[in-house]
């Protein structure tokens, strides 16, 4: 579980970062 918390969270972080750019 713990895991794919971490997963999601890795994921969010990128979509913030790179969404605003594109």
């Amino acid at each position: 579980m713990m895991g794919c918390y971490f997963a999601c969270i890795s994921v969010l972080t990128t979509t913030w970062s790179i969404g605003p750019i594109l």
